[in-house]
């Protein structure tokens, strides 16, 4: 049951994030539905994958808020590859020293990561505010449909992830208490 709702909800995210793009003709369209296949599938293993899918966005808001401040504010000045990895340390130094810490690292890994990504550096500093936002954007609106599709159709409560743990558990038990031998040995 979970596989077949797992399937059905990575289907609908994809069928919404792709008919956005191509009834809407956006540039990054393309990237919304890209996410939004990545986060169904990399969470499909979870009971409940939407609490995570609420930190990866909450963390995608606050790269958005970093790429603007990096994009308008400090990578007009540099103009040096020295000078790139001066301005990016403390950045990244940020994001290091909070993965030893568990609630924090499911933060620090996208933050750096969608971070890295959406700075999008190149050898020659090209300054485009549409890219930036549409990239911003993008990285938003996937893993909100993704965690809005797999809220109404897959996620799991508590309840029904304790009663499949019990469920397998007492079917190992049993699996396991069978002996192939005589009643005597038994």
């Amino acid at each position: 049951g979970v596989a077949v709702r797992g399937g059905i909800s990575a289907f609908l995210s994809f069928f919404i994030a792709g008919a956005m793009w191509i009834i809407t003709g956006w540039k990054y369209g393309y990237m919304v539905a890209s996410l939004t296949s990545i986060c169904v599938c990399i969470m499909a293993s979870m009971d409940n994958p939407v609490p995570a899918l609420k930190i990866f966005i909450r963390a995608t808001f606050y790269t958005a808020v970093v790429v603007f401040v990096y994009s308008f504010g400090v990578l007009p000045y540099v103009t040096e590859f020295w000078q790139l990895a001066l301005v990016l340390a403390p950045f990244i130094i940020f994001c290091v020293s909070l993965f030893p810490h568990p609630p924090l690292s499911s933060l620090a890994l996208p933050l750096l990561m969608c971070s890295i990504m959406e700075l999008n550096l190149r050898n020659i500093y090209v300054f485009d505010q549409i890219a930036t936002l549409d990239g911003s954007l993008a990285n938003l609106m996937g893993p909100s449909i993704a965690a809005i599709v797999i809220y109404f159709v897959r996620s799991m409560s508590p309840d029904m992830s304790a009663k499949r743990i019990l469920t397998l558990h007492y079917k190992s038990l049993r699996e396991s208490m069978y002996l192939p031998f005589g009643l005597e040995f038994k």
